[in-house]
């Protein structure tokens, strides 16, 4: 079962009024749902988006100032510029980094920790491009990743470090030896080295203590009929006890 979203985004730059609108694509080429259980997502006053232009190549960071599906964000520090047409790209969530346009710093999913039942916002990562019309910007956001969501008794997980999640396709990446993984928004195209594997940790007191764990596990899109295998991985390090086998679809 993977993520989805829904949601529509308002932004506002206070200094300048530019008007800043964003809506989550909902028929991107990550989304993959099954039945009702898909997620949706809202936006908290803890979010940081980042905007940059060819002529604003530096990172510019806004802010949301109030939480909801629908929420406002200013500029935290040098604003958008006003220029007609002029393209603008962002991406979620903001981290400061040496990266500038066009590019922008992927989170760490090569090695993912359980948090707690639900969905870790720090591994998600969307992206957009509009332009100026108007005195306004109209977003539509896509997620690059989808969600594996996997519900496990934890009488299987005894003796575990968690999963080990192995693919017939790639699913994460790493730093390249002198660049950091990032994603180039101007191309479409992410920037790392490849690989069809990777690890989801699982604390060893909610092991003991909880009869059910629910693991929400990012990884890049493949195709339908992609073959996923989840391996116990325990603490010898062991991966050889197999526990799930599916299709992506």
């Amino acid at each position: 079962i993977l993520y989805n979203c829904t949601d529509e985004n308002i932004f506002r730059n206070a200094e300048t009024d530019l008007r800043i609108t964003g809506e989550v694509s909902t028929s991107s080429r990550t989304e993959y749902t099954v039945g009702e259980e898909a997620l949706s997502v809202s936006w908290t006053t803890e979010d940081k988006n980042g905007l940059s232009t060819t002529k604003q190549p530096v990172v510019l960071c806004y802010q949301a100032i109030a939480a909801g599906k629908q929420a406002e964000f200013v500029a935290q520090g040098n604003a958008l510029g006003k220029e007609e047409k002029n393209e603008v790209y962002a991406y979620y969530p903001y981290q400061e980094s040496s990266l500038s346009y066009p590019y922008a710093p992927l989170p760490y999913i090569f090695g993912q920790n359980y948090h707690n039942d639900l969905l870790d916002p720090a591994i998600d990562f969307m992206y957009a491009k509009s332009e100026i019309l108007d005195n306004a910007v109209n977003f539509r956001f896509t997620h690059l990743f989808a969600f594996l969501k996997i519900n496990i008794r934890t009488e299987l997980l005894k003796g575990a470090q968690g999963l080990l999640v192995s693919s017939n396709e790639t699913i994460s990446y790493l730093d390249n030896e002198n660049t950091p993984a990032c994603y180039d928004l101007q191309a479409d195209t992410l920037s790392g080295e490849k690989y069809n594997y990777l690890w989801y940790y699982i604390p060893e007191e909610v092991i003991s203590q909880q009869e059910t764990v629910t693991c929400y596990i990012a990884i890049l899109p493949t195709s339908a009929d992609n073959k996923i295998s989840f391996f116990i991985y325990d603490k010898n390090n062991n991966t050889d006890r197999g526990l799930l086998e599916r299709n992506a679809s």
